[in-house]
């Protein structure tokens, strides 16, 4: 990537972490095989996408970053109304016509200019500690995690059934914690982040678990809601993710595997709090805020200058930023209490998010039976008809599986890292590539990938059974027969039809 001067490097917060992840995967290899007592999972400081991006990438982002780290590196200025630092968004723009942005840069600038960053730099030190103390007294520490559970008349805490229907006690996340820091740590991170010293070198990323988004779920929640089941976390461990980075650890005890489920259930809880919390914080009329240094305000004042505000609005700012003080004692301590509540109403024990990982556990999808017979012949013929479907009926996927994923478009995803539509002819799944797993993707969609659930519109309905036909057995058997030339070949002729390269 060329910016000029904002040419990439990493964070020193980024760098600092890798740099201490690689320090505990060495010291894995040796006689110590745990977390320093004093290690504390770290309050995240790099931004945060809101909703799933809507500006397009135009490629795959090089090896050796994550596409947001872009926007650390871009000049701040004081923003008055807000009373926080924001991208200078004036300034880029005049010194991008000097120094060569990309298009994927660029349509992570649209992001920004549409409020769909949150940037956690802004919180105060008092507010991120604050933060980090109610984060620790939930969850514990690398050494010692754990979930707390909400006692009589306390306000914080998950109820005991999160605790025992996912297997969160003590000694599992300790026994846990182990295993992740020995086989996972080096590429999703301390704290689940996917950003350990090996993420940035792989493509795809490693998962980032604290947004409390997996794509490839078998339960029947809403999109937005769902959470994996355990048996989903397990298949990816079991199985890993074809095409990436992720192996198989499928040759570990399964007792082991069910520890590690437990540990990355945690993570996830843990940082899926500390997103809501901070997202939510961050746009509170209540947020702290550090009043800006004389260059700040001088910066503030060339920003609006460029921006050919009048010298009535410049002046009118100015003065605004110069009255700005720190926050009181009061305040502060509003404050400590305003964001204690706000991990009270997460965690609300009926409608909270940690229940969300009870109710997934009982929520798995079942298939409607099969209703073809088994051979070629109503093979190819349930094809054909998931080729209309697929072309031109209601799931329509070729708007984004463009020439079956051949040459389909760039996105972003909601952790704003950039990803493809599948290639469906070359018959690599990520998420698995038995008929089931299929199955599952079509009816439930990609959690944090932008593909819709289609289990409303194709599940069968009474027309489609008299007539015994099942439009998602259908689209899975049309994907089945893709990546086999020669029952591709047939389908190409009659009595199907079907206009495929």
């Amino acid at each position: 990537m060329t910016t000029g001067q904002w040419s990439f490097r990493w964070p020193r917060a980024v760098a600092a972490a890798a740099l201490a992840a690689g320090v505990f995967v060495v010291l894995g290899c040796g006689e110590v095989d745990s977390y320093p007592a004093t290690l504390a999972y770290p309050v995240r400081t790099d931004v945060m996408m809101l909703s799933l991006p809507k500006s397009i990438p135009t490629k795959f982002n090089n090896p050796g970053h994550l596409p947001t780290d872009f926007l650390a590196h871009l000049p701040t200025r004081y923003d008055a109304a807000r009373r926080g630092r924001v991208i200078d968004l004036a300034r880029v723009d005049r010194e991008a016509q000097t120094f060569k942005l990309g298009e994927n840069e660029r349509a992570l600038l649209e992001e920004a200019r549409s409020n769909n960053i949150a940037d956690p730099r802004n919180l105060t030190a008092d507010e991120r500690s604050r933060i980090g103390e109610v984060l620790t007294r939930l969850f514990g520490t690398p050494g010692k995690p754990t979930v707390k559970v909400r006692g009589e008349g306390e306000t914080l805490g998950v109820a005991r059934e999160v605790v025992e229907t996912l297997k969160l006690d003590d000694k599992t996340l300790d026994e846990g914690s182990r295993l992740f820091r020995r086989h996972c740590l080096h590429c999703h991170g301390l704290e689940g982040n996917g950003r350990g010293p090996t993420g940035p070198w792989v493509n795809p990323h490693p998962r980032d678990f604290r947004q409390g988004v997996f794509k490839f779920t078998s339960s029947t929640q809403d999109l937005g809601e769902r959470k994996p089941r355990r048996d989903d976390i397990l298949h990816v461990l079991v199985h890993g993710i074809e095409g990436s980075a992720m192996p198989s650890f499928g040759v570990y005890a399964r007792e082991d595997l069910e520890k590690l489920a437990s540990y990355v259930i945690h993570l996830s809880m843990r940082g899926e709090l500390e997103f809501f919390v901070i997202s939510q914080w961050l746009q509170s009329p209540s947020k702290l805020y550090s009043p800006p240094g004389p260059e700040e305000i001088e910066a503030a004042r060339t920003a609006m200058l460029a921006e050919r505000k009048s010298e009535a609005e410049v002046k009118q700012a100015v003065d605004e930023l110069n009255a700005l003080k720190g926050p009181t004692e009061d305040e502060k301590k509003a404050a400590q209490a305003a964001i204690e509540q706000l991990f009270s109403d997460a965690m609300d024990p009926e409608n909270g998010l940690p229940k969300r990982w009870v109710v997934a556990q009982g929520s798995a999808i079942t298939p409607d039976p099969y209703p073809y017979p088994d051979s070629d012949e109503a093979l190819l013929q349930s094809a054909a008809r998931g080729s209309a479907l697929f072309n031109t009926g209601t799931a329509s996927c070729v708007s984004c599986h463009k020439n079956y994923g051949r040459e389909a478009p760039y996105s972003f995803d909601q952790w704003g890292t950039i990803v493809r539509p599948r290639d469906l002819v070359n018959g690599f799944y990520r998420g698995g590539r038995r008929p089931i797993d299929l199955y599952y993707r079509v009816w439930s969609g990609i959690n944090g990938a932008g593909m819709a659930s289609y289990d409303k519109e194709l599940r069968p309905n009474d027309q489609d059974r008299a007539a015994r036909v099942d439009k998602i057995w259908d689209l899975v058997n049309f994907m089945q027969v893709l990546h086999y030339p020669d029952l591709r070949g047939k389908l190409k002729h009659p009595p199907y039809n079907v206009a495929i390269d």
